[in-house]
């Protein structure tokens, strides 16, 4: 249900063809979790279930699908909107390893097994702060980098700050994963 609630919240901001769906969803902090691999056939229940409308661009070949959102489909947003946001799903397979070799008494491979985590965690922490730069980068800049639809724009007002905030969420978790990783490397010696 969330890939299906995600995509329709999408398509309340802006009508949309699958390709710029899944594009925004891919790029967006928020959002990036989100199965985008689905967006096709997510945009074919809501045409059926009145959700959405299509409209065919027959001005080239392509024939690409645009979809907008219908009254039906406003209402659908409106309710998960105002639907109780879910506490995020705390599942970490680490965990899961590193308490199974204690059971086990297996120290080397729980320290093999940390070891491995921390080095996954720090390239992901710069792939992180490297996405963080290039969009600070373009926001301060008048060069061309193709299109940045997707980048959020230049804040002018307070509630506009919360896709800052959800920007830096992300960075800030594997952070504090990080940090706790260290804290087993430690007990463990490493």
């Amino acid at each position: 249900m969330a890939t299906k609630d995600s995509v329709l919240a999408l398509l309340s901001i802006e009508a949309s063809t699958g390709y710029e769906l899944k594009k925004r969803l891919s790029d967006s902090p928020a959002f990036s979790w989100v199965e985008s691999s689905q967006v096709y056939k997510v945009l074919d229940s809501f045409q059926k279930e009145g959700l959405a409308e299509v409209e065919v661009d027959t001005s080239n070949d392509l024939g690409r699908k645009k979809y907008s959102i219908t009254p039906k489909g406003e209402f659908q947003v409106k309710l998960w909107l105002e639907d109780k946001p879910e506490l995020p799903e705390i599942k970490n397979i680490f965990q899961q390893k590193i308490v199974i070799a204690a059971a086990k008494n297996e120290y080397s491979l729980a320290q093999e097994i940390t070891r491995d985590y921390r080095d996954s965690l720090l390239a992901e922490i710069k792939v992180e702060i490297q996405k963080q730069k290039r969009i600070e980068k373009i926001r301060s800049s008048d060069e061309d980098f193709g299109d940045v639809s997707s980048f959020p724009k230049p804040r002018k007002h307070f509630q506009d700050a919360i896709p800052d905030a959800v920007s830096s969420y992300r960075l800030d978790m594997l952070q504090a994963e990080l940090q706790w990783v260290e804290k087993i490397q430690q007990s463990l010696g490493i």
